[in-house]
């Protein structure tokens, strides 16, 4: 398994969790700090929790954009891996791996990303993509834009534009800040802090 992203009370029989989490054996736990100690494990970086302010959501507009929802078939993913890996960053075994769990996800409606088309580009230069999602909440993860395309709004595009698909079936948004310039970014889009989040690597 890769990652597992774990969203736990205070009041939660972490005995039992650490069970499950020793079953399902992931590479890494996502989750607020207090949970990854109480789970007995060291947490290795820290962050923000975040949660969209549905009351600040912004309406996406841009006449030199078009936002789409990616769908989950070979070629449009093919083009999402491009975009959220950097070139050193890609073979072809991660890509199988990544592309046979994502469209799965997509295809399952656990998933789903926005991707931005710059002034009628062939290829998106930037994307919002979502790591999981049940009945009621969403996290948002694998926000990217292209280097040269960056500091033009186009990643609040893509954000405000997954968020409002989000937010228009009913689910609250969440995602994990990793520093204080991505806490300023996502502010600026309608999130709020919350917490602090943890990831602790499983040897």
């Amino acid at each position: 398994m890769g990652s597992m992203t774990l969203a736990a009370e205070s009041v939660a029989d972490f005995d039992e969790l650490r069970l499950y989490c020793n079953a399902s054996a992931p590479h890494k736990i996502l989750s607020d700090e207090g949970s990854i100690i109480n789970l007995g494990y060291n947490p290795s970086a820290t962050g923000s929790i975040m949660r969209l302010n549905e009351a600040h959501i912004k309406a996406p507009t841009r006449d030199d954009c078009e936002v789409k929802a990616v769908p989950a078939d070979y070629k449009s993913l093919r083009e999402l891996y491009n975009l959220i890996f950097p070139g050193e960053l890609r073979d072809k075994e991660h890509f199988d791996y990544w592309y046979t769990y994502n469209s799965h996800m997509m295809r399952h409606n656990v998933s789903r990303a926005a991707a931005v088309f710059y002034d009628e580009s062939d290829l998106p230069v930037a994307c919002a993509m979502t790591q999981g999602e049940n009945e009621n909440a969403a996290l948002i993860s694998s926000v990217k834009v292209q280097s040269e395309y960056r500091r033009q709004g186009l990643g609040s595009l893509a954000v405000s534009a997954l968020s409002n698909q989000l937010v228009s079936v009913g689910k609250t948004v969440w995602l994990f800040s990793r520093n204080e310039d991505t806490d300023s970014f996502y502010s600026k889009n309608g999130f709020i802090m919350c917490g602090n989040r943890s990831k602790a690597v499983i040897q």
